[in-house]
């Protein structure tokens, strides 16, 4: 080596001296120079709130291999919860990291948990924030409580070691358990609540209008119920002057609640026919009631023999037999039938007559007529064309079912005798 690559030391002091030429024996101490560079990994150290690291948190450079010793130190009132990563024991605050790779490691902390329990005196008489029962905090934590009354009530004061037990807000320092209660007393109202209902909606309104108004203790309040169309006041159900009256009054002497009812107008329909037995209806013939605005569908049926004329009434189509009438009052309607007619046509051929006599006749549907053929002098009966019940018969019927045509038949009767009719030139001269 050359004197640069070479330092020299006194061996008795261990300091630095300048190079020399030994002859002969003699000692010297001496150190090569050169930088020698270890290989290292990264040990990360890292920590949630609650918390610190020994190392400390950060990035450490240690030799490939080493066996690095960590702890999680917690803040006061949190406790160490577990590591995160790769080390000898996870749920050791102290521990160990081998440091064959680079490494990362997280220290978890939880808080020490302290019970905040709030209550209510009296119970129902106001609420609290946070709720009343048992709430987990952390130890050291400065919690804020309210109180809140409920109506009719008012807040007293704090029972328990809050920051201010005469402010409705106001703080709990939790280096403990801690149980604190929120005290109220009922207060002297100088207004009442009047509540307004109806029995159903939409079948009327109210004065005041429905829901919640405020007014004087012991203010009398006029109140007036209004049904809608179609529908009537029946009363009220509460406290009020003259629940029958569509229009009273109520002594606020406290909180009153007050429901009008109404009910649908009922009306009736009068179903008629013209002639019982002509035809039916359908609702049938009588009185039936329906809600005031219902729509009712119509029907008349004629019996066999008759016909549908018209309706008498205030229905939507009267010459319908199917329509419908709007009971926005009370209605009578009368389905107007009449019996069917036909025409019965009566042909008389030479030789005779008949009763009816010739010609076109009108009847009921469902009339029988009788009928006579009657032969002239020198004629006889023959027999009926037509649809008549004994076409043989000089005498029969005829069912008018129907349109019918009829005919008489006649022919001349053939002589047994002949006249001989004897006379003289001149009376008297001979017999």
């Amino acid at each position: 080596f050359s004197d640069s690559e070479v330092s020299y030391f006194d061996p008795a002091t261990g300091d630095p001296i300048p190079p020399a030429t030994f002859q002969g024996l003699g000692s010297v101490m001496v150190a090569l120079n050169a930088t020698v560079t270890v290989p290292t990994n990264n040990l990360t150290m890292q920590t949630t709130t609650g918390g610190t690291t020994s190392p400390a948190p950060g990035t450490h450079a240690y030799e490939v291999g080493a066996t690095v010793t960590i702890e999680a130190i917690p803040d006061a009132g949190w406790q160490f919860d577990y590591w995160e990563g790769s080390v000898t024991d996870p749920n050791q605050a102290q521990t160990t990291v081998v440091l064959d790779t680079d490494k990362t490691v997280t220290a978890h902390f939880t808080c020490l948990e302290r019970t905040l329990t709030m209550s209510v005196n009296p119970p129902g008489t106001g609420s609290t924030t946070p709720t009343p029962g048992d709430t987990l905090v952390c130890d050291g934590e400065t919690i804020t409580v309210k109180a809140s009354a409920a109506s009719g009530y008012e807040f007293v004061n704090w029972s328990g070691p809050v920051a201010d037990p005469n402010s409705a807000t106001t703080t709990v320092l939790m280096d403990g358990d801690k149980s604190v209660t929120a005290n109220f007393q009922a207060t002297s109202p100088t207004t009442a609540t009047l509540t307004m209902q109806v029995n159903n909606d939409g079948w009327g309104t109210t004065t005041p209008a429905v829901g919640q108004h405020d007014y004087t203790l012991n203010q009398v309040v006029t109140i007036t119920a209004t049904p809608a169309a179609g529908y009537e006041f029946v009363s009220w159900t509460g406290n009020v002057f003259d629940p029958n009256s569509a229009t009273t009054t109520v002594t606020m002497d406290g909180n009153k609640t007050v429901t009008a009812n109404f009910q649908r107008i009922q009306v009736e329909l009068t179903m008629q026919v013209n002639n019982t037995g002509w035809g039916t209806t359908s609702p049938a013939v009588g009185v039936h009631t329906y809600n005031s605005g219902d729509v009712v569908s119509l029907l008349a049926t004629p019996n066999s023999g008759y016909e549908f004329v018209n309706w008498t009434g205030d229905v939507a189509d009267a010459n319908n037999p199917s329509t419908t009438v709007t009971m926005d009052a009370n209605k009578t309607v009368t389905a107007n039938f009449q019996r069917v007619e036909y025409q019965l046509t009566i042909n008389s051929a030479t030789g005779g007559t008949t009763s009816p006599a010739a010609g076109t006749h009108t009847y009921y549907s469902g009339d029988v007529v009788p009928l006579t053929a009657t032969p002239d002098a020198g004629y006889h009966f023959v027999n009926w064309t037509g649809d008549v019940a004994d076409p043989n018969s000089a005498s029969t019927t005829v069912l008018m079912d129907g349109d019918k045509s009829v005919t008489a038949n006649f022919q001349a009767t053939s002589p047994t005798t002949a006249t001989l009719t004897m006379q003289v030139n001149n009376d008297g001269w001979g017999t």
